[in-house]
């Protein structure tokens, strides 16, 4: 079994628990001051904060399936570690390791103790999403990048 020195565990952990910890901090507020539906602006035509309970996974879609295609992704992530080691070993790894495992457990949480995920961001130009969407994507992106400025995706280059 490989090692899991290749993560700095303890700041993996403290960025995860940040995120969800942010995500449900919002998630709370936004269930106890608005009705599924309502929607505020927040900054000019452009950011509003819009109540919406996303029974599917990302923009709604798969309807009833969301909890299963939401832990086929979170075992997907894990399963990464053991067949992409090298993703993990650079030091900013820590970091969206942390973003993209807070993201998908705090949207896991919600969809299995209420049913669905709470989302509120509404940029009017796209689906609304929440902090721990946000985190996963930037997590992902950062991961994307960090492979492809790394010696890892040198073999595939040629």
């Amino acid at each position: 079994m490989r090692s899991l020195r290749k993560i700095n565990i303890p700041l993996t952990l403290i960025t995860a628990v940040a995120v969800v910890a942010l995500d449900q901090i919002t998630k709370i507020t936004v269930r106890a001051e608005f009705e599924p539906g309502s929607s505020v602006k927040l900054i000019g035509d452009f950011v509003y904060l819009t109540y919406v309970q996303n029974r599917g996974v990302a923009f709604g879609l798969a309807q009833g399936f969301s909890v299963y295609l939401s832990l086929i992704g979170l075992i997907a992530f894990i399963a990464l570690y053991f067949v992409f080691p090298e993703i993990f070993s650079s030091r900013i790894s820590w970091f969206y390791t942390g973003m993209i495992t807070g993201g998908a457990i705090s949207n896991l949480f919600d969809r299995l103790y209420f049913g669905w995920v709470t989302d509120f961001i509404d940029l009017r130009f796209w689906p609304v999403f929440n902090i721990a969407d946000s985190s996963v994507f930037i997590g992902v992106v950062i991961m994307i990048y960090t492979l492809i400025k790394s010696d890892f995706m040198e073999g595939t280059r040629n």
